[in-house]
């Protein structure tokens, strides 16, 4: 099956913009070059999904699937946006915790395990109008806090997200 690498493109361009990143910003929190960002963005078709592109991925915080989803979607056919998959995700949340899965922009998120069969899941969103030194600080916080997290549960973060 053919991927559809013009919308990847698309998407992370998009989420790019969302966040408020340029290029180079995005390249350096997802520790990858500036030029495998604008392949990404320019929709340059590749064998296979690369470590690049999960990097790019991760720090837009997109869910793990999102990617080979977007792939998989045929030309001209609507993937579903990470809002959509929120709100399927939510329908069993408080009407406050899904409130505010929707609210402000999405900076991380991570899942961590409790040990048996728990997991505590975290969502980190900045306000939608924040400027880049607020979503770096708010992102700065979130580190501080994870680190401490992991400290004292007993299980390492799956998934993950943006890293600065």
């Amino acid at each position: 099956m053919t991927k559809n690498w013009e919308r990847l493109g698309e998407e992370i361009r998009a989420s790019r913009i969302a966040l408020g990143c340029t290029q180079a910003e995005l390249a350096a929190g997802a520790g990858v070059s500036r030029a495998s960002v604008q392949n990404l963005e320019q929709g340059r078709s590749f064998k296979r999904t690369t470590p690049s592109m999960r990097a790019v991925t991760d720090f837009l915080g997109w869910p793990p699937q999102r990617l080979a989803q977007i792939l998989e979607t045929a030309p001209g056919v609507q993937a579903r946006s990470p809002a959509d998959e929120q709100a399927a995700a939510g329908g069993d949340l408080p009407a406050r915790v899904s409130a505010a899965l929707v609210n402000g922009s999405l900076l991380d998120a991570q899942v961590m395990e409790l040990g048996g069969e728990a997991q505590v899941i975290v969502v980190v969103r900045g306000k939608s109008d924040a400027s880049q030194d607020e979503i770096r600080t708010a992102l700065e916080r979130w580190q501080r806090a994870e680190k401490r997290l992991r400290n004292e549960g007993e299980g390492a973060p799956q998934g993950g997200g943006p890293r600065p």
